[in-house]
């Protein structure tokens, strides 16, 4: 049987078609950007929607793709957003100062843009001193605040003796920023169990963002520690807290300085990067917490 060509009119409704598909396929996932207070555009994408606004923010070179476990289990019940926080991934890299402060003001300039409500900040890494920052700004949106990997030495972090050390630290850094992150990587931030792809994935995120923004952004952590505790004692609900056991948690200086409490869930044999090296398990003791914090809103209504 001889197949009859398509007419102009007929080759029109099947490109509509197409086209139509493909939008309904994609039509969960909203990636967007706004600019941040400095004009720097923050890529963002969000997925889903329910009580809950879950706000994931990524470590120290990295990028939104981390929590990509994340995002597909929890699109299907709450509302999911994801960044890249700027000088990394798809956002803008023009800053004049990389801290804490600003990478918080990316985090509520996405925040503002969607007019999210009943937000649970999620961070890991760095993301801890960002989430606790933007969790200040405007605190009545925020139900609650969930730390991956962080929060771990509040007080030891802060001590004189250490100084020395980071000095030695960021002069190598400074010289050669290549050879000082992958000492950094590989020495601090993973376990002998880590897989060797988790660590290879990592050192190549971390040698792709610029040293410049690498370093500073560092230094500048390593400076806001010493704020850190005060930062505790203000949140106003409790603290939850996903932790590997690769390096210990403080726990005495977390009963000193949390006043409303806290909460740990171990994961075992992993390093730094639950999201990666443990997605499944990190899954359920979000999941855990989320449902506390889902229960004590309905409490409040």
């Amino acid at each position: 049987m001889r197949i009859r060509p398509l007419n102009t009119l007929e080759k029109l409704a099947l490109v509509i078609l197409v086209a139509s598909f493909f939008s309904c396929s994609n039509s969960k996932i909203e990636q967007s950007s706004t600019l941040s207070f400095d004009n720097n555009p923050i890529h963002y994408n969000v997925e889903g929607k329910g009580p809950l606004t879950l706000i994931f923010v990524h470590g120290w070179a990295s990028n939104q793709t981390y929590w990509m476990q994340q995002t597909k289990y929890f699109n299907k019940k709450y509302k999911v957003v994801t960044l890249d926080l700027a000088g990394h991934g798809k956002s803008g890299k023009i800053r004049n100062n990389w801290t804490p402060e600003n990478y918080a003001r990316d985090v509520m300039a996405v925040m503002n843009e969607i007019d999210a409500k009943n937000v649970v900040l999620i961070g890991h890494d760095m993301g801890d001193e960002i989430i606790l920052r933007a969790s200040r700004t405007n605190p009545t949106r925020i139900a609650g605040i969930i730390g991956v990997d962080n929060f771990k030495s509040v007080e030891v972090l802060d001590a004189d003796s250490l100084k020395k050390a980071e000095e030695r630290f960021f002069n190598i850094m400074k010289k050669n920023y290549k050879i000082g992150a992958e000492f950094y990587v590989a020495e601090y931030l993973f376990s002998p169990y880590s897989n060797p792809k988790n660590i290879n994935k990592v050192l190549n995120d971390v040698k792709s963002v610029q040293p410049k923004i690498a370093v500073q952004t560092l230094e500048n952590l390593f400076k806001d520690y010493k704020n850190e505790k005060q930062f505790l004692r203000n949140i106003i609900a409790p603290l939850y807290l996903v932790n590997s056991d690769y390096s210990p948690t403080d726990t005495t200086a977390l009963r000193k300085h949390c006043y409303y409490g806290y909460e740990i869930t171990y994961l075992r044999d992993i390093g730094h990067y639950p999201m990666l090296e443990a997605p499944n398990e990190l899954n359920s003791a979000l999941e855990k917490y989320l449902t506390k914090i889902d229960q004590r809103l309905k409490q409040k209504e």
